[in-house]
Parts: C-alpha cells; sequence; structure tokens
C-alpha cells in the first residue's frame, strides 16, 4: 500500500500525520502552501488560544512541523497537486 496525504501546515494536521505514520507507510506528505487572504478582518482571539492548546496537547509544547514528522513535498495547492501525485505514484 502506497499512501500519500494532501493536507496544510497547521499544528492539529501535523499531530494527525504524526499519528498516522506510526501506523502506516506514508511515502509522502504534499503540503498545500498558498495562503488565500480574505479582503477583510477573519482573525479571532479564538485562533491564538487553539493554537497554543493544539501544541501543547497533541505535541507536548515543542515546535513540530510536518518535515519533522514525514517527508513533505509544498505545492501552491493540493486541489491542484495531480502533477506532483503523477510524478511521485509509480505502478
Amino acid at each position: 500500500m502506497r499512501i500519500i496525504i494532501l493536507t496544510t501546515e497547521t499544528t492539529h494536521r501535523t499531530y494527525f500525520v504524526s499519528e498516522v505514520v506510526k501506523v502506516f507507510p506514508v511515502e509522502k506528505v504534499l503540503v498545500g502552501c498558498k495562503e488565500v487572504k480574505a479582503p477583510f478582518e477573519i482573525f479571532h482571539p479564538y485562533e491564538k488560544f487553539r493554537d497554543s492548546y493544539e501544541k501543547d496537547i497533541f505535541l507536548c509544547g515543542k515546535d513540530t512541523s510536518l518535515a519533522d514528522v514525514s517527508s513533505i513535498t509544498k505545492v501552491n495547492s493540493v486541489n491542484g497537486s495531480l502533477f506532483h501525485l503523477k510524478r511521485t505514484i509509480v505502478c
């Protein structure tokens, strides 16, 4: 079985990938890097609390990135990453 995960770089997704790689042989993680900006303010104080909480609970307070838990390839958009998948997957 060959597993490739399509995701973005967030604390809870880093935790998810770290748990998956403990059980399954993840070949690669494609990380979407393009940030979409809204034409208005969308930040909520909850986000800062959430990020701190997830880091403490999921990652034991460590600054862990997806690259620390698996082999990654950065792409503009995971939705447009078919080209990278075709180059990665060899039947």
